[in-house]
């Protein structure tokens, strides 16, 4: 039997994904603000949510996917 923090836990991860769906360019602050959570709990959610995203290598292996990063083009 599961621990009886974590149902609760489970409920406020999918509360966190449900959230960022519907407000893509939203932030940890306002996640946590709407949601009467502290930003600390939304953070620890969105890294449980982000490693749940993988992706596979050539070599057939699962490996998280990392974030692309900012590319920063000067114009001449």
């Amino acid at each position: 039997m599961p621990a009886p923090g974590y149902e609760i836990g489970r409920k406020n991860k999918e509360r966190v994904r449900q959230y960022f769906q519907e407000h893509l360019c939203a932030t940890n602050r306002e996640c946590a603000a709407a949601l009467g959570m502290s930003e600390m709990a939304v953070g620890r959610h969105v890294a449980a949510i982000r490693s749940e995203w993988t992706t596979e290598n050539a070599d057939g292996r699962d490996r998280l996917r990392k974030p692309a990063r900012n590319r920063h083009v000067a114009v001449a």
